[in-house]
C-alpha cells in the first residue's frame, strides 16, 4: 500500500504540473525531468531483483569463456562464437512462490572436490561488489544480467561487452557500461550473506568486497579474534578458543529467543543444558597489569602490587567459599579498575582515577576481616569508589551494573539452579523454568565483561549439531539485523544468501530435512519485503533431491556440465550414479572396487588357485548380486569361466562388475515401484 501511494502521489504531481498552464516550457521541462528521476529513483529502491546469470571472459578464479546459470526463472543462451547475441526465455516450467512467500528462487551448485563451487560462490560475490562500486581498473571482462519484477533485464558490463551486446539492448534489456562513470547506475539495496563451516584461508585472510555479510567460520574467526585483541583481551591467546567461547555465547543468547523456537520447530537440536565456567581472576588480572602505564606519578607502592596484594588476600580470606563465586565478583573488579585506570584514547589521563583506586584497594586490604562475606567485599569496593569518583557514560562498566550483577549472584547463590556449582563451574539446566534466571544471569553479565570477558559457555553438543545452531544463531542474530530485516517503512532489499558446503558435518537425517527446515526458517523470520535467492553448494544426493532439475548447475574441473537427468524427488541410488559422475565405479567405494575386481580377475586365471583369504573377501561383500557372480565363478569349472560374462573377447571382468552395479541400481528403483504400488493397492482396497 505505501508502494503504490508513493508512485500514485508522484504520477499525480507529474501530471498536473505538466499541465498547468501558468508554467513556462523550460521549467515544466526541468520539473518532469526532476519528477521522473525521483519516480526512477523509488522504483529502483522497490524493486525486487533476480540474479540470472553470469559470464567469465578471462578471470582464472573461474573457467573461462564459461557462462553460469543462477536462476531457474530465466534461460540464458550465450556463445562466445555469436559474441554480439544474446537470448533470454522464461522457463515454462518455473513456478512462483515455490519454495516459500519471499523466497524468489534456489540453485543447488553440484560438483565433486576442486570442482570450483567455492570459487564460483566468491566470483559471484566479486562481481556483485563491482556493480555496486566499479574499481578503476577492471582487468578481466564478465558480463552479469539481472532482471526486476517486470521482467526487465539489467545487463552490468565491463566495455568490451557493453559494446558487443549493444544489438541486444532495447526497453526491456538496459545494458550498463561498467567503465563509463556519467551512464553508471550502482545496484542499490542488494546484499549478500555468505555461510559456510568449511574453514578456509582466503576466508580468514581476506576481508569480501561489497555489502556482504560473511558468517563464514574463518571470517568469523578472525573478526572475533581481531575485536578481542583491539580490546586487550585474548582468552587462552588461541583464536580457534575464542571463535567457539564467542559463537557458544551467541548460541546461549539465541536460545530464549523467538528464533530458537522456529529453529526447534523446522527441525533444530534442543539444547537441555548449559555448562558455566569463569575464567580464574588471574588470567585477566595478569592481561590489566599489562595496560598499566609503565611510569607513574604514584608512589609506592605501585597500582600493579596494591592490586596483587589485594587478590591474594581474598582469595587467602574466603579460600572455603564457592570458587565460582570469588572469581565472578573479583572479575567484575577488574573490569571496574579496569575502566577507570586504563586510558581510552591516546589524549585522555586517568592518573586521578589511578591515585583514587590505589587507595581503595589498600582500604580493603586494611578492613577485610571485618567484612563477613565476599558479596560485602565486592560492594565495599564498589561504594567507595562510587563515593570518590564521580562516574559517567564514558566508562565501559559502570557501577550500578556491577552493583546489581553482585547483589543479583547473592540473592540467588542458595537457590536451585545454583545448587550444581562445583568449584569453578555452574552447570544449570535450559528449560522454562531457568528461563529467567539464564536471562538475568546473561544480560547482567554482558554489562559488566568489557572487555575482560570471565564466563565461557559449553552445551556438550555433537559438531553437527554446533553447526545446524551456529547457522541459525547467525541468520538470526546479525544475519538477521544485516540481511533480513528492514527498518524504515517504503524500500525493498533484496538478498542473495549462499550456503557453501551446506551438507557438511550432518547425518543424512538432518540432510533430508535441511532444505525444508532452512526455507521454513528463513520465511518466518524475513521482513515480508525482503526478497531472497538462495544457492547452496553441496555433494549430498540428499539434498539434491528437493530441486528440480532446472534448479540444478552442475560444475566438473570447473567447467559446466549439461545433464537432462530430473533430480525432484529422484531415488538416491540413481542420483548417485546420474548426477555425482559416479558412473565408473558405481556406489561402492574405490578400495572396495579394487580389491573386488582383482579378486574377479584372479579367481578367472585358471593358472591361479584362489585361497582362504579369497574366500573371506568373498564373504565380506554386502551386494548379493556380486557376490553370487563371485561364487558362480569358484565353482564353475574353468574351461567355461570365459563364457561367464557377456563381455569383451578378452573376458573383461571390470566392465562385468561396472554393468552389474548398474542393473542392481535399476533393480533397486524397479523394486522401489513395485512397493510403492503394492501400497497403492493395499490402500484403494481398504
Amino acid at each position: 500500500p505505501e508502494m503504490a501511494g508513493v508512485f500514485l502521489f508522484y504520477k499525480i504531481s507529474l501530471i498536473i504540473l505538466c499541465k498547468n498552464n501558468k508554467i513556462k516550457n523550460k521549467k515544466r521541462k526541468l520539473i518532469s525531468m526532476f519528477y521522473s528521476i525521483l519516480l526512477l529513483f523509488t522504483e529502483r529502491q522497490f524493486m525486487k531483483m533476480h540474479l540470472l546469470y553470469i559470464w567469465n571472459d578471462g578471470d582464472d578464479m573461474v573457467e573461462h569463456n564459461t557462462g553460469y546459470q543462477l536462476n531457474s526463472k530465466y534461460i540464458v543462451k550465450y556463445d562466445n562464437t555469436s559474441p554480439d547475441k544474446i537470448e533470454i526465455q522464461e522457463n515454462p516450467l518455473y513456478i512462483s512462490e515455490f519454495w516459500g512467500d519471499n523466497i524468489l528462487d534456489i540453485m543447488a551448485v553440484v560438483g565433486e572436490n576442486g570442482s570450483g563451487k567455492t570459487q564460483l560462490m566468491n566470483y559471484i560475490i566479486k562481481i556483485l561488489s563491482y556493480i555496486e562500486n566499479p574499481p578503476s581498473n577492471i582487468e578481466d571482462d564478465f558480463f552479469i544480467i539481472l532482471s526486476d519484477t517486470s521482467d526487465c533485464y539489467i545487463c552490468y558490463a565491463t566495455h568490451k561487452y557493453a559494446e558487443l551486446l549493444k544489438a541486444s539492448a532495447n526497453k526491456n534489456f538496459e545494458i550498463i557500461d561498467l567503465s563509463n562513470k556519467n551512464t553508471f547506475k550502482k545496484l542499490t539495496n542488494y546484499n549478500i550473506g555468505y555461510f559456510t563451516n568449511a574453514l578456509s584461508l582466503r576466508d580468514y585472510q581476506f576481508i569480501k568486497d561489497g555489502n556482504v555479510y560473511d558468517a563464514s567460520a574463518g571470517a568469523l574467526i578472525r573478526q572475533n579474534f581481531q575485536f578481542k585483541k583491539d580490546m586487550k583481551y585474548i582468552s587462552g591467546g588461541s583464536e580457534l578458543r575464542n571463535y567457539f567461547l564467542s559463537e557458544d555465547e551467541k548460541i546461549l543468547n539465541f536460545r530464549f529467543s523467538e528464533g530458537y523456537k522456529k529453529c526447534v520447530e523446522a527441525g533444530g537440536p534442543d539444547l537441555n543444558y548449559v555448562d558455566i565456567t569463569v575464567i580464574s581472576y588471574k588470567q585477566n588480572e595478569s592481561a590489566l597489569i599489562e595496560l598499566f602505564p609503565k611510569e607513574s606519578s604514584l608512589k609506592e607502592p605501585s597500582l600493579k602490587e596494591s592490586l596483587l596484594k589485594m587478590t591474594n588476600a581474598i582469595q587467602k580470606e574466603y579460600a572455603a567459599t564457592c570458587s565460582f563465586v570469588v572469581n565472578v565478583i573479583l572479575n567484575i573488579m577488574l573490569n571496574i579498575i579496569r575502566s577507570l585506570c586504563v586510558e581510552q584514547t591516546s589524549g585522555e589521563s586517568k592518573e586521578k582515577e589511578r591515585s583514587v583506586v590505589l587507595r581503595v584497594l589498600y582500604e580493603i586490604r586494611q578492613n577485610l576481616n571485618t567484612k563477613k562475606d565476599i558479596f560485602d567485599v565486592g560492594h565495599y569496593f564498589l561504594k567507595m569508589l562510587k563515593e570518590k569518583i564521580n562516574f559517567n557514560n564514558d566508562y565501559p562498566v559502570q557501577i550500578e551494573d556491577a552493583v546489581k550483577f553482585i547483589e543479583w549472584i547473592k540473592t540467588k547463590h542458595n537457590s536451585e539452579q545454583m545448587k550444581n556449582t562445583a568449584w569453578n563451574s555452574l552447570y544449570c539446566k535450559l528449560d522454562e523454568a531457568n528461563k529467567n534466571f539464564i536471562n538475568a544471569f546473561f544480560i547482567l553479565y554482558k554489562a559488566t565483561s568489557f572487555p575482560f570477558l570471565y564466563l565461557e559457555f559449553s552445551f556438550n553438543i555433537s559438531s553437527g549439531e554446533f553447526y545446524f545452531l551456529n547457522l541459525y544463531t547467525n541468520l538470526y542474530g546479525d544475519g538477521h539485523q544485516h540481511l533480513l530485516k528492514i527498518n524504515d517503512n517504503y524500500s525493498q532489499k533484496n538478498i542473495l544468501l549462499i550456503f557453501d558446503e551446506a551438507d557438511m558435518l550432518l547425518h543424512p537425517r538432518w540432510q533430508q530435512q535441511y532444505v525444508k527446515n532452512l526455507t521454513n526458517f528463513i520465511t518466518s523470520i524475513a521482513d515480508k519485503r525482503v526478497s531472497i535467492h538462495i544457492l547452496i553448494a553441496t555433494h549430498s544426493p540428499i539434498l539434491l533431491s528437493d530441486f528440480p532439475r532446472e534448479n540444478v548447475l552442475y560444475l566438473r574441473n570447473k567447467k559446466v556440465i549439461n545433464k537432462s537427468n530430473k533430480t525432484f524427488g529422484c531415488n538416491i541410488h540413481k542420483m548417485f550414479l546420474d548426477s555425482f559422475f559416479l558412473d565408473e565405479n558405481g556406489m561402492i567405494g574405490e578400495f572396495a572396487y579394487n580389491k573386488i575386481n582383482f579378486l574377479a580377475n584372479k579367481i578367472s586365471d585358471p593358472n591361479v588357485e584362489p585361497d582362504k583369504n579369497d574366500l573371506k573377501i568373498i564373504e565380506y561383500i554386502g551386494d548379493n548380486i556380486i557376490k553370487k557372480q563371485l561364487l558362480r565363478i569358484l565353482k564353475r569349472p574353468k574351461p567355461f569361466i570365459e563364457n561367464i560374462f557377456d563381455t569383451s573377447e578378452n573376458n573383461d571382468i571390470e566392465k562385468a562388475i561396472t554393468l552389474l552395479k548398474k542393473k542392481q541400481a535399476q533393480t533397486a528403483t524397479i523394486i522401489e515401484e513395485l512397493e510403492n504400488l503394492k501400497k497403492y493397492d493395499k490402500n484403494n482396497t481398504d
